[in-house]
This record gives C-alpha cells, structure tokens and sequence, in this order.
C-alpha cells in the first residue's frame, strides 16, 4: 500500500476501519512502522467507544428516573445495534433523540451527574453539547433536522410510535434504536446536507461506510424508500449515486468516466484531502450567508440603530440594539470562515504524521 494511501485514510476517517478489518500481521508486512497510524487511529476510536457508552450509563439513569424514552442516533445507534464493531468508526459524542418537551428534562438530569455545557448556544434541533471531566459527551436532540414525515421534521415521537425504532435490551426499556432504513437515511442527509460545506465534521467516506455497515449496499434496505424522508432535498439520482458507489467500491472497482458515481466519489476524496477545495468549501459557505438576506437586513437594521441613537424616528416594531447583537454574532462567524479559508496552506494545522517506513 502506498504511504499516500495511509495518510488519505486518517484525513477520511477510514484508519480505524482499515486496522479492524485487516490483520495486524499483514498491515505491518506490507507497511512497516506506517501501520502504526492505524493502530493509533484504533485505539483513538476505541477510546471514543468507552466514552460514548460512559455517557450512555448516564443517560440510562435519568431516563429511568424521569421516565423518558430515548433514541439513540449516529454512532451510538450503529455500535449498540451491531451494525459496527467497537474501535472501527470514531466519534465526537453520544446523539439521542427525545420528545421535544422532556429534552431540557434529560439536559438537567445530565448536568446533576456532572455534566457541563459546551456551549451557551444551540441550533434549534439540540441542546448545548454536555462534556464531563471523563471526556463522555451527549448531545440531546429535539428534532432530526432534513428528516420529513408529514411535510415536517422528525421528532422522537414519529419514530417511537411508527413502529421505527427497537427496544435497546440493555437500556431498561427507556433506550431504543432506529431500524436500518431511518438510520441510512439521517446518514445521507447529515453527510450531503448538514456537513455539505463542513465535511471534516463528517467525513463522507465515513458516511459511505456507514451506509455499507447498515446493509445499504447489499440489497438489505430498500433504496427507494429512502427518497421518502427527504422531501426535495435530495432526489432518487443522489442515492442512486450514493449505492452505486458503494456497490462498485465494494466490488474493488471505480466508477465509470462521466459517471454520477464518480463525481461523488471525487467529491469525497477531495472534501477530505485537498486543501484548496476545502476552502472553496468554506468560502462557499460564507457567501450562501451572504445571499441569504441575512447580512442585508441586519446591516438595515443597524441604521435604523443609528438613527435612533441620534433621536431620529425608529421603525415601528424596531428596538434599538437587537440589530448590534446580531451583526456582531454574523461578523465573528464570517471572519472565522474567512480566517481559515484564506490562511496559507503552510500555516494550518498539520495532518497526521505518518511514520516513514525503516
């Protein structure tokens, strides 16, 4: 295997996969001390493994005290259900879904077993990330975000009693998991949707391997069905991409020239390693804030700050100073994106090294 090829499976994620998948007498035969990096990456994902399920203890708690059902997303999903072995797929977090009225119910339980906010603010589908002083973090959802059923967003609920979950044995009957189809499809929508602009957040060869892991590949779920949940966000073309790539790397092949499958397998190799599409990536993202009317207004709004601070008329409606608060959020999140899309390549973080064979 050429070095190259291991650096490329640490920037996308597919290391550990690698290490668990394949003897450890054939990866150090055939690359030397540049085995290591997938060991390393192993025992980093199994680390994330200890630390998810750390966190899992305690969501069990309070869902058995107050009496709250939770489903569990992502990776917790895939390793409590079996469809991936422990030390294979690294993680951040531990996802649950709840009724949307018992999630600040669950956050505080959280938070009186020792668990801290990450941050003051949340999007609107979670929580603040919660993080203990053992690294085990939990992120309660209220909503999964580009899930569709009956023209709006999937809440627990949808999936509790839609007969689209299963009971987790070991949760005490509060812990349940989603069936292969919801949990494929919130993968396909949190790859291509949520992290399009962001893909080292969620690498997209993770994503396919996901997919792989869930059967997606292998005619055990049926890809038509999946369009179901997406409303128009992505169309039957996109997943025929999506297993037809899988199918053909499965095969030990790659993609036909021209072919949709081999766009998005470009798409991801180059989300993960090539620096310069990755600021494309991110520019891309500033000016979709740009376009979307949000800088104009706020920058509006502003004005009509300053003319009420010079003891002009106000719009009716408008109070004064909420447009300053706004404008200084955007433009902190403008300048981060812009700061690291426009650092040298020389002066980012550097990747992951790999040891050069003896």
């Amino acid at each position: 295997m050429d070095l190259r090829a291991v650096d490329a499976s640490c920037r996308m994620g597919l290391a550990e996969r690698i290490w668990s998948r394949t003897p450890a007498e054939t990866l150090s035969l055939e690359l030397g001390a540049a085995a290591q990096a997938l060991a390393h990456a192993h025992l980093a994902a199994l680390a994330a493994h200890r630390q998810a399920f750390g966190a899992l203890e305690k969501v069990v708690q309070v869902a058995e005290r107050r009496g709250i059902p939770v489903v569990l997303l992502k990776f917790g999903a895939l390793v409590a259900a079996g469809h991936t072995a422990p030390g294979s797929r690294d993680a951040r977090d531990l996802d649950v879904l709840v009724p949307a009225p018992m999630a600040q119910g669950l956050q505080d339980g959280l938070l009186a077993r020792g668990m801290r906010p990450l941050t003051k603010r949340a999007p609107p589908h979670h929580l603040p990330g919660l993080r203990n002083e053992l690294g085990e973090a939990v992120e309660v959802h209220r909503y999964i975000p580009g899930l569709y059923v009956d023209e709006r967003e999937v809440e627990a609920p949808d999936l509790l009693h839609g007969g689209w979950t299963e009971v987790l044995a070991a949760g005490g009957g509060n812990i349940h998991v989603p069936v292969p189809e919801v949990l494929a499809a919130h993968a396909i929508v949190h790859g291509l949707i949520q992290h399009r602009d962001t893909p080292l957040d969620y690498s997209l060869a993770r994503m396919l391997s996901d997919l792989s892991d869930l059967g997606l590949s292998g005619g055990a779920l049926d890809s038509e069905n999946l369009a179901n949940w997406f409303g128009s966000s992505i169309s039957e073309n996109d997943i025929a991409a999506i297993v037809g790539l899988i199918r053909t790397l499965t095969r030990g092949g790659l993609p036909e020239p021209g072919s949709a499958e081999l766009t998005l397998l470009r798409h991801v190799v180059a989300s993960s390693c090539d620096p310069e599409y990755q600021d494309r990536l991110r520019i891309r993202r500033i000016m979709t804030v740009v376009r979307s009317g949000q800088f104009a207004r706020v920058v509006r709004d502003l004005r009509l700050d300053g003319n009420a601070a010079l003891g002009r008329p106000a719009r009716a409606g408008h109070t004064p100073g909420s447009a300053l608060s706004r404008f200084a959020r955007l433009a902190r999140a403008l300048f981060t994106e812009a700061r690291v899309a426009l650092q040298p390549a020389a002066r980012r973080a550097p990747a992951r090294k790999i040891p050069a064979e003896e």
